[in-house]
């Protein structure tokens, strides 16, 4: 009886491992996130084709330090409140609720293992990713945008000559009411 006990606390410490692993993924997009939304510089400059996709430009999220600042401290709230729920769920769902130190040594375990063998490599190629996020981001603004563009493009030849007119007459009247008011100002006797 009690080797299946030692068995069923082997396993969910596996368990616990997992979820370390999925931990370290989660912070992995974290950071991914940062870079795309431009908080953290992106590593790989080098990359030319990128420029050469159709994109608009976003710009920021944040344009000064303090909104930076703010927004770094608020995905890691974001992070801890989501990692703290997980945790609580998988101690709810497979340990009855019941807090095992073990667990929480598994789940950092699993996180510095994800950290320090597969996050190392998405750290390296996390600009490629950024920037292919960003290129297949730019191209689907632009395929969004492209026939609001062509309709403006349209109205606007179409409505050019009526409001060609209208601008006309407004300088027009603007004209003479210049000469209006200097007639009264200007006297020439």
């Amino acid at each position: 009886m009690q080797f299946i006990v030692i068995l069923y606390q082997l396993q969910i410490t596996l368990y616990a491992l997992v979820l370390g692993l999925f931990f370290g993924v989660l912070y992995d997009v974290l950071r991914i996130t940062r870079m795309l939304i431009g908080i953290t510089p992106v590593h790989a400059r080098h990359i030319a084709w990128i420029g050469r996709l159709p994109s608009r430009h976003l710009g920021k999220i944040g344009r000064g330090a303090v909104s930076e600042f703010v927004f770094i401290h608020f995905l890691d709230i974001l992070y801890g409140l989501c990692t703290g729920t997980c945790f609580c769920v998988f101690l709810y769902a497979l340990n009855n609720g019941r807090f095992r130190w073990y667990l929480l040594l598994g789940s950092a375990l699993g996180l510095l293992v994800y950290y320090h063998s597969v996050g190392r490599l998405v750290l390296h190629l996390s600009g490629y990713i950024v920037a292919v996020l960003r290129g297949i981001g730019g191209c689907m603004v632009y395929l969004f945008t492209q026939p609001f563009l062509w309709i403006g493009r349209r109205f606007r030849l179409l409505f050019s000559p009526v409001w060609a007119f209208v601008l006309r007459r407004r300088r027009i009247r603007q004209t003479e009411k210049m000469k209006r008011g200097w007639a009264k100002t200007i006297r020439f006797t």
